[in-house]
């Protein structure tokens, strides 16, 4: 009558009759399991928030324009900047280039 049906019982649940101790079995799967269905599920997401964090970004600053000028125009500009995928290794090479070009010493100095 106050019998515990099968039914009831947990699948991770094994009842050891020696000790009347609940004995579970690995509650835990393997993660290799968990990641092999999910890699499409996250491609799919890292496009997606590729794609409009960007735009975020610049309505963001967009909207802080009139309360903080500093702040909105440096959110604007980085979310032009990656926008046209351009990287801070891009800047700074620019940058570098642009160093060596202007302290280039003309060939033909008056002597």
């Amino acid at each position: 009558m106050f019998d515990r049906y099968r039914r009831d019982v947990e699948p991770e649940e094994i009842i050891d009759s020696s000790s009347g101790q609940i004995v579970e079995k690995d509650l835990f799967c393997d993660p290799e399991d968990l990641i092999k269905g999910e890699p499409e599920i996250v491609e799919v997401v890292e496009k997606i928030s590729g794609i409009l964090s960007p735009y975020f970004i610049v309505l963001v600053g967009l909207l802080l324009y009139k309360q903080n000028f500093y702040i909105a125009n440096t959110l604007i500009v980085i979310g032009i900047l990656s926008l046209l995928k351009i990287s801070w290794g891009d800047i700074i090479g620019f940058f570098q280039g642009l160093k060596k070009f202007l302290a280039r010493v003309p060939d033909d100095t008056i002597g």
